[in-house]
């Protein structure tokens, strides 16, 4: 035997066993185990008739459950052969014809046919039989077939396989050795210039440079022939390890085929699963299918409960059975030219049911495309969104009136902070009057003084002047003298002329009082606008520390140490001069109810650049906050002061101000009878709450006040 038989003969062999397995051990096992799952699925759908038939049989409805089963063995006329139902008494319900005994046998004896029985029962008692004559030929063939192609696939292997193997044994074997036994023939006829295999760290070059030494000394030489044994013993262990290597390829093989086996197996459990996800679509949606006019050709039972039509009143029946009024016709255009197309259509429509009611679905429309890319049906998938709608129809008339509180909140925003303005002017008012009438006073006292100074000094002036003119014209003026300086003396020139400058001063500096008082009324009474502005906010904090004057200066000493370079803060003015006056004189009312002598307590402004952040520390020495006080302190109408002291707005309006419309921040630092420190950052940017624009920052800071104060 050739080597190219050796090597053929095995894989034969095994070949044959691969064949003699699939077709005598797994054919019969995979048909046994369809068959096992066929019946099981013709038993359920007996079962499922059994109900039926029931039914029908307790209310005595014959004409319903013969079209029925007429319709069911329609169905599965391919499989379903014969259906008999019998009475109670063995007589013959179905069908009305008689079914003779020698086509049942038939049936019988077909081994391709089974003969499944269920009794008909009802609350344990008996009222007939049914038998079912089913056959699965179809089934069986198609495995015959699939076993068939299978076997076909692996012969095919089998020969690219062998092929393969020869090539290879060929290239590496059968050539080199072939030259070999032309060079021994050549040799023997003393010819030793003929053509041996290359050189090679292989067996075959070992053998071929072996054959070389072999043919140069084979004259003189006999252990040059023991050497040529030797070396074609090396030559058949290569053949054996050639063999060797054709085995794994054949293992390899098998592994392909068991990868095969695995990929059926994973194909059955994806049709399986496709199965269960139409199961599934069926219960969640409303399914429809159409043809190309849109003549419906199929509905899950779903959509006939949503639309009280029945499966009769829409098979054959237009998609139009469903239209509403509600879409405009350039709806529906634009759905089917999108579907004509090719392309798959999301979208809302609203439709109507038989009796005239409207409904919404969420519909996604998906076109069936042949092979030359056109559509030749449809098939329509609808989730009912009726309650979204309804829903969204709520919330926009609650959207519409949250909007118009929105309007509402807004202007008694609006009107909280002029109020609470106005409360504070009206407040300061006095203070501001007394202020102002102090100097005033001293001004009007060194005016009347200077008033009456100058009366005695022109009377003077007047006696200097006749005295003058008695000089000048030679007259005697001795009288004169004396008169002047009697006056002098009354008039008490000295004094006056130390007082008169004191009392002009005096007046400069009330005036210049008065005008600083009325500058910072000014100041802070700034109407300001709905933009910010960049403001030295030393000196607004200075002018609302002159106009309250009047509110801490009986309680406290007021001291500032004001940064220069924070002079540019953009700002809306009027709203921060009224959060610097709320703290001031809330840490007056402090100090107030601390101090237990005379003393007076000590209010501390200072104002620091931190980064991007101009920062503003009010300190007092005041009575300070436990922790509860502290949480709530920003709370809208929340005050620890007695009623008609504090209306327990001013803080919650400068936390809306600060935080909400600057985008800053407002935080406090307090412990009982330590007093308190209020902590104001403002930005030193214009942009404010992540570029928000004024109006979304307005409504936030109207909707948290009302909310409680603090975000």
């Amino acid at each position: 035997m050739g080597i190219r038989s050796k090597l053929i003969t095995p894989l034969f062999i095994t070949l044959l066993v691969i064949f003699s397995v699939i077709h005598f051990v797994l054919k019969p096992d995979w048909i046994k185990h369809e068959h096992e799952e066929y019946l099981t699925i013709q038993n359920s759908m007996l079962n499922t008739l059994v109900v039926n038939l029931t039914n029908n049989i307790l209310s005595g409805d014959y004409a319903v459950m013969h079209d029925n089963l007429d319709a069911e063995l329609k169905s599965k006329a391919k499989v379903w052969k014969t259906l008999v139902v019998q009475s109670i008494m063995g007589g013959q319900i179905y069908p009305l014809e008689a079914i003779s005994q020698e086509s049942l046998t038939q049936h019988s004896n077909n081994e391709y046919i089974d003969k499944i029985t269920r009794q008909i029962e009802y609350d344990g008692e008996p009222l007939g039989a049914v038998t079912l004559y089913a056959d699965w030929s179809d089934e069986e063939r198609d495995i015959n077939e699939y076993i068939t192609q299978l076997e076909v696939m692996l012969l095919v292997c089998f020969l690219f396989l062998l092929i393969v193997a020869l090539t290879v044994q060929s290239m590496l074997i059968r050539s080199p050795l072939e030259k070999l036994k032309n060079a021994a023939g050549a040799l023997v006829y003393g010819d030793y210039d003929i053509e041996l295999p290359a050189d090679g760290n292989d067996e075959i070059g070992r053998l071929s440079h072996s054959f070389k030494l072999m043919r140069e000394s084979i004259k003189t030489n006999e252990d040059a022939l023991k050497l040529a044994a030797k070396e074609a013993e090396i030559a058949e262990r290569l053949l054996a390890d050639n063999q060797d290597y054709l085995l794994q390829e054949h293992t390899a093989a098998m592994s392909a085929l068991v990868e095969i086996k695995n990929v059926n197996e994973k194909l059955n459990h994806t049709n399986n699963e496709i199965a269960h996800l139409r199961s599934a679509l069926d219960e969640h949606a409303f399914v429809s299918i159409a043809d190309i006019r849109g003549n419906i050709t199929y509905v899950n039972e779903k959509l006939c409960k949503l639309s009280g039509y029945t499966l009769e009143d829409l098979i054959g029946k237009n998609h139009r059975i469903f239209k509403s009024d509600f879409h405009v016709p350039e709806y529906y255009r634009e759905l089917w030219k999108t579907v004509a197309s090719g392309k798959v259509w999301h979208g809302d429509l609203c439709n109507q049911t038989e009796d005239g009611e409207l409904y919404w679905v969420e519909a996604t429309i998906v076109p069936f495309l042949n092979d030359k890319g056109k559509p030749y049906k449809y098939i329509a998938i609808r989730t009912d969104i009726t309650d979204q709608v309804n829903a969204l129809e709520r919330l926009k008339i609650k959207t519409d009136e949250i909007n118009q509180a929105h309007a509402d909140l807004k202007t008694s925003h609006q009107q909280a902070l002029q109020s609470e303005k106005l409360a504070s002017v009206g407040q300061l008012a006095a203070g501001i009057a007394h202020e102002i009438n102090t100097p005033v006073q001293f001004i009007g006292d060194n005016t009347r003084f200077l008033q009456e100074a100058f009366d005695d000094l022109n009377s003077l002036i007047l006696v200097y002047q006749q005295l003058s003119e008695a000089v000048s014209n030679g007259n005697s003026h001795e009288e004169l003298l004396t008169k002047a300086a009697k006056l002098s003396e009354e008039v008490e020139v000295d004094y006056l002329a130390e007082e008169v400058p004191r009392a002009i001063a005096q007046s400069l500096e009330g005036v210049e009082r008065v005008s600083k008082i009325v500058l910072s009324m000014k100041d802070f009474s700034h109407p300001g606008s709905d933009h910010k502005e960049i403001i030295d906010i030393n000196h607004a904090i200075q002018s609302t520390i002159t106009v309250s004057r009047n509110e801490w200066k009986y309680n406290a000493e007021l001291k500032t140490d004001f940064d220069e370079k924070v002079n540019a803060v953009p700002c809306y003015v009027g709203e921060f001069n009224q959060v610097i006056l709320n703290i001031i004189v809330n840490a007056s009312h402090a100090i107030d109810d601390a101090r237990q002598n005379d003393e007076l307590g000590t209010i501390s402004i200072s104002t620091r650049q931190e980064e991007e952040f101009a920062e503003v520390r009010i300190s007092d020495t005041g009575t300070g906050m436990p922790e509860s006080v502290k949480k709530r302190i920003f709370e809208p109408f929340f005050t620890t002061k007695v009623v008609g002291k504090g209306s327990g707005q001013g803080l919650a309006i400068a936390y809306a101000v600060i935080v909400e419309k600057h985008g800053g921040s407002l935080d406090v630092e307090s412990k009982p009878g330590e007093g308190t420190t209020f902590i104001i950052r403002l930005p030193m940017k214009t942009s404010t709450n992540n570029d928000k624009t004024e109006t979304e920052m307005n409504k936030e800071t109207e909707l948290k006040l009302v909310q409680g104060g603090k975000a």
